[in-house]
């Protein structure tokens, strides 16, 4: 998707089970980003940002959490640190499911 509209027909469509998104963005601001899809999908969201992006707005990762993130890995992510974050928020994805058909 290049543009927020037209969002949830794709979301319906793919149903993720993990939503990966840069902090760098050009096409949308990624905090817009992080607030629709968290109310249009229940995937966890993820943000990648390269370090120097934290260390001229310190305050980025926090109101990206407030805005429905999961997780945030520094760019480059390390494959490990992605399967780890992927294999948390797949098991907490599961035991919520279930907890909801009990």
């Amino acid at each position: 998707a290049n543009s927020l509209l037209g969002l949830k027909g794709k979301l319906v469509a793919v149903a993720p089970d993990i939503v990966l998104i840069e902090a760098t963005l050009s096409w949308t601001d990624p905090l817009a980003l992080i607030t629709t899809l968290s109310a249009l999908s229940d995937a966890p969201i993820v943000l990648i940002y390269p370090p120097a992006l934290i260390k001229k707005d310190p305050e980025l990762l926090k109101r990206a959490f407030a805005a429905g993130l999961h997780d945030a890995l520094p760019a480059p992510p390390r494959l490990d640190s992605v399967l780890e974050i992927i294999e948390v928020l797949l098991k907490s994805g599961r035991q919520a499911m279930a907890a909801r058909l009990e």
